[in-house]
């Protein structure tokens, strides 16, 4: 599960080689990230803070394992596990892989809500083992009463 948090932005205190898997990052920082067991963060990699910077970035996933406790997963969402310096910067931001997923889920929903709003079987309408309505002689619904 995909979670979020505002205003997570820290410089690297040390060096990250591609193969690291231990952040470093100020004490605190990954306490911020206190989401559920299982919980993931998408976090950027970035040479420093220019958002106009085109160098190659990378993306980790940050998965809580425990309370406190993360698996990092390198070169996440089609980035590369590359060298990085100390003072280059990592932060949370929504990427556009997540809001594209947001996206499909949301359209899928809709077109589910719209299937029943148009006819489809209500919570509580009794059917046929094929899924259609039964219905009474006045073709309304038989329901379980509840």
């Amino acid at each position: 599960m995909n979670r979020y948090v505002d205003k997570w932005a820290y410089a690297l205190e040390g060096s990250l080689a591609a193969s690291g898997s231990v952040l470093p990052v100020p004490f605190g920082a990954m306490e911020r990230l206190d989401g559920p067991v299982g919980s993931a963060y998408a976090l950027t990699l970035a040479p420093d803070q220019n958002v106009l910077n085109t160098a190659p970035i990378e993306i980790v996933l940050a998965t809580v394992t425990a309370p406190g406790a993360f698996a990092i997963t390198r070169g996440a969402y089609g980035t590369t596990a590359r060298d990085w310096d100390a003072g280059a910067v990592i932060y949370a931001v929504l990427l556009a892989e997540q809001l594209n997923s947001f996206e499909a889920r949301f359209a899928d929903m809709e077109a589910r809500l719209q299937a029943l709003e148009g006819g489809g079987v209500g919570e509580n309408t009794l059917t046929s083992e094929s899924g259609e309505a039964l219905t009474d002689p006045n073709n309304e619904p038989l329901t379980t009463g509840a």
